[in-house]
């Protein structure tokens, strides 16, 4: 009862470290190492920046979206919009309040990474915050989803639509499904990675299974971007087709492409950090440089890690 009683109140209250013997003590705490959270920091910095960006792409992609739907109803169809495209268009409307809150959680969870030392991402404030923010935001797409295979099964069914512009635009709505899909998978995982006792392995899974997510998202981006080219020039030779809808086309056009690119920049981003977040950095002692018998220590982890 005395040596449980003592060793709860060490591992709650003393912090313990031995430079001599870290291999043999499990209550070790990690020396700051200056070099190894230099890097965290950059790589903070570079995979919040991008999402950043994507996060304001995507609202500007609802925004625009949202704007085709007015424009097709009055210049195409020559009526009001329907009853399900009036609603969608109302939740297109509301796509800044979940965005702007996963960018603004991202600015936050940037700051701290840049002022305070943190022993992992998910020990910092913010990241929680973010994790939460961003799964409002894929309610919200699963919240848009129906209503967008509606309004798309409503094109469709125009008089004047050809089978490739039908087609073209089934495509877009797989792809589009398959995004959603992906952000559910990803803050999943996101969520998954915050549990402090989470087991190496385990992590190591995670940090694999969102680089490969993100990789899958930046070929839908791609693809989404390469269906909305080849929609525009269909859409060209409608007899009513009007200026209006191009300058609306031509800005979805110009945010899908930005989205391709910044995904691709993000999926790069993690990508080249993969092995650095999935890697052993050991203990160092602060302050001093390396030595023989930090690297024989270091061998040890190594060789334990190996098994």
């Amino acid at each position: 009862y005395f040596s449980d009683k003592t060793t709860k109140l060490m591992q709650e209250k003393v912090p313990f470290i031995d430079t001599e013997n870290t291999m043999l003590n499990k209550l070790n705490i990690p020396v700051c190492d200056r070099n190894h959270q230099h890097t965290a920091q950059n790589f903070i910095e570079s995979t919040c920046n991008q999402t950043i960006v994507l996060m304001a792409g995507l609202s500007d992609y609802h925004t625009y979206l949202e704007q085709r739907l007015k424009v097709y109803s009055l210049d195409i169809m020559h009526e009001k919009a329907s009853a399900s495209n009036t609603k969608f268009s109302s939740y297109l409307l509301q796509n800044a309040i979940y965005s702007r809150k996963v960018q603004h959680t991202l600015t936050e969870l940037l700051d701290e990474a840049k002022q305070e030392v943190f022993i992992s991402l998910s020990t910092l404030p913010s990241y929680g915050s973010f994790v939460n923010d961003l799964k409002s935001y894929v309610k919200y797409l699963e919240k848009l989803l129906p209503y967008r295979v509606l309004s798309v099964n409503e094109e469709c069914q125009s008089s004047m639509w050809s089978e490739n512009l039908e087609k073209t635009n089934n495509n877009l709505l797989k792809e589009e499904k398959k995004i959603v899909s992906l952000f559910t998978r990803l803050v999943n995982y996101l969520s998954i990675i915050s549990n402090l006792n989470l087991q190496e392995s385990s992590f190591t899974k995670c940090v694999e299974n969102i680089a490969n997510i993100l990789n899958v998202l930046s070929g839908c981006f791609h693809a989404i971007y390469e269906l909305y080219v080849m929609k525009s020039k269909e859409e060209h030779n409608l007899p009513t087709y009007t200026d209006r809808l191009k300058t609306t086309d031509d800005c979805l056009l110009t945010t899908v492409h930005s989205l391709s690119s910044t995904a691709t920049k993000l999926k790069s981003v993690f990508q080249q950090n993969v092995q650095f977040m999935t890697g052993f950095h050991g203990f160092k002692r602060k302050g001093l440089p390396s030595d023989d018998s930090q690297e024989r220590k270091m061998d040890f982890f190594r060789n334990i890690k190996d098994k």
